[in-house]
């Protein structure tokens, strides 16, 4: 350990110090001081750790970060004018707002997973236990397992009902059982092939490219029909706009699966910028999408945009880009879910033999999809009860968790009025929208029943 030079020195000024002497240490090879220090300033309220978020040979690149976060991110877009039809043209200001809001929260978990300069907080869990204890680690380890789970299952769930309307009717029919089979089939390859959130970079680009191809056919044919279409369009529609205001809170997730995806970085220091170029990517599909189809069907739309296109072709070859997304984005939620279940079984590497380790982990990524599918088949009006559970846990992740461990880690002396008056604006966003989501999904199952 560095020597104590003076008892009387600010915390601060010892504290750079110490991050100035394990740097060196770190450089001349003792890795022993490479988990002890933090950088710094004489704020102390002001601080990443330094060699904790030192580069990391052999991980994965920037731009994979970026397209796996995207990629979490993106489910929601093709639904997205859906939303304006709902709340009026004041859900792009709310989209808008809601984008910002999970930027600032992606900044501060990031922030709570160094926040002590020890040892990197590396899950949700994790960071909930040293801000709530270990009764909160568990709860939110649920609510994130809850997210990374419904998600990937609902997904399988659309992909197997996309297929069956494609063959409806031809000699390749099948009911959505066996195309759930099959779908979970199909992800389970990727799932169990790609170890690491490093790895699923590559569906996740394929899962991007394939949202993008389906934004430019939609985007496309909006142009094309709007000489024919002479819809209402509202500014504001006060009767649904807490809908609106629901599916806007769940447009900028992903808070579950970042500290996986931070931690698959080669360099972690570019990761507030590789998570707001995302949301930002994320806040411009979304519009590109919402603000020219609501122009142009206004309130004719309904469902995933891809529904409303009056070309039946386009519409078809945006719903199978649309169900490739799908397909390819599951495994990317499951992954980050494995990693973190996967480390708690003791079933990497540090743990056990190669061979070992590679057939519990090929068993487990099986059983989580065998799971998964078996509750798609069996679970009545499934997408509902995941929109209901998985919505307010996501709405919680996003908005009012990472305030939560924020404050209570960093604590409040040392914040200003104004960044408290935006932490309580957060927060009660994320109550709104989990709200708003609550009571959207009760009464669909509420009619299901």
């Amino acid at each position: 350990m560095p020597p104590n030079t003076s008892l009387l020195e600010p915390p601060g000024k010892i504290l750079v110090k110490s991050a100035h002497y394990s740097i060196a240490s770190f450089e001349k090879g003792n890795n022993d001081f490479a988990d002890t220090s933090m950088f710094l300033t004489e704020d102390s309220t002001s601080y990443f750790s330094l060699n904790l978020r030192a580069d990391r040979p052999g991980q994965g690149s920037s731009l994979g970060a970026y397209l796996n976060m995207l990629c979490v991110m993106g489910g929601e877009t093709l639904w997205m004018p859906l939303a304006l039809k709902h709340g009026g043209w004041i859900t792009c200001a709310v989209l808008a707002v809601a984008c910002s809001m999970s930027i600032y929260t992606s900044y501060v978990l990031a922030r709570c997973q160094y926040y002590d300069g020890v040892k990197r907080l590396g899950s949700i869990k994790e960071v909930a236990t040293a801000a709530l204890g270990k009764v909160g680690g568990w709860l939110c380890f649920t609510a994130s397992s809850l997210v990374l789970l419904a998600t990937p299952a609902a997904y399988i769930l659309w992909a197997a009902q996309s297929m069956n309307r494609f063959l409806i009717g031809t000699a390749g029919e099948l009911s959505v059982a066996y195309w759930v089979i099959i779908c979970s089939g199909v992800v389970s390859i990727p799932f169990v092939l790609t170890k690491t959130m490093k790895q699923t970079a590559i569906t996740s680009c394929l899962a991007v490219l394939a949202t993008f191809v389906a934004i430019v056919i939609v985007f496309s044919c909006s142009f094309v029909d709007l000489p024919t279409q002479h819809n209402t369009r509202l500014v504001v529609n006060w009767s649904q706009l807490p809908l609106a205001l629901s599916t806007a809170a769940l447009s900028f997730g992903g808070h579950a699966a970042q500290p996986h995806v931070e931690g698959s970085m080669h360099y972690p220091k570019s990761w507030i910028r590789v998570i707001a170029a995302a949301l930002c990517t994320c806040l411009a599909f979304n519009l590109f999408v919402a603000v020219p189809c609501y122009f142009v069907y206004g309130d004719t739309i309904v469902g995933p945009m891809y529904d409303s296109l009056h070309s039946v072709g386009a519409g078809t070859a945006a719903a199978a880009m649309a169900t490739a997304f799908a397909l390819l984005a599951a495994p990317t939620f499951m992954t980050a879910f494995a990693i973190q279940a996967e480390e708690m079984l003791m079933i990497p590497t540090a743990h056990l033999p190669r061979t070992a380790e590679f057939t519990l982990r090929t068993g487990f990524r099986i059983c989580i999809v065998a799971c998964l599918g078996t509750l798609v088949i069996y679970v009545p009006h499934f997408i509902n009860f995941a929109g209901l559970f998985g919505g307010l846990a996501n709405c919680a992740l996003i908005f009012i968790l990472p305030v939560v461990f924020y404050l209570k880690l960093t604590g409040l002396q040392n914040k200003s009025g104004w960044e408290l008056a935006w932490c309580a604006l957060v927060v009660l966003f994320g109550v709104v929208g989990g709200a708003c989501v609550a009571m959207y999904s009760i009464l669909a199952l509420k009619n299901d029943f």
